[in-house]
């Protein structure tokens, strides 16, 4: 008769897991913790307000960056001058009856101010409440 040795696997079990999604997985199977309904509701309604408040703030950034773009551009000088001097008899004077200047002229004007503290480019976000029923 043959003595066979027969070997136990042991398996032991990692304190670390290897990766995120066996982290995810050990803690999805996890029945060990309880949670109240209570301070669910608390954590999702407190993120659901520090949600809130950053969107309207990134809004209003928004908002000021469109603002300073529309006042950059506002504020592009396209002015120009020309003048075109034509000697018709080649004498050098352009006083005489016959030489010719041709002028052009125009001038950039720019509207948008954006004054620190005020609403961006012109822009209003302060608008009163009608009344919508009359």
């Amino acid at each position: 008769m043959v003595n066979v040795k027969k070997e136990t696997n042991v398996v032991r079990q990692r304190t670390v897991p290897a990766t995120q999604g066996a982290l995810f997985l050990r803690l999805w199977r996890d029945c060990q913790g309880t949670t109240s309904v209570a301070s669910t509701i608390l954590v999702t309604t407190i993120v659901a307000m520090g949600a809130m408040v950053g969107l309207a703030t990134l809004r209003d950034h928004i908002v000021q960056q469109f603002g300073d773009v529309a006042v950059g551009l506002d504020h592009l000088d396209q002015s120009y001058a020309y003048n075109i001097e034509i000697d018709g008899n080649g004498d050098g004077d352009f006083n005489d009856p016959e030489d010719c200047i041709m002028r052009g002229r125009f001038e950039d004007i720019s509207e948008l101010v954006d004054v620190t503290g005020d609403a961006p480019g012109c822009l209003n976000l302060t608008i009163a409440a009608t009344d919508e029923g009359a």
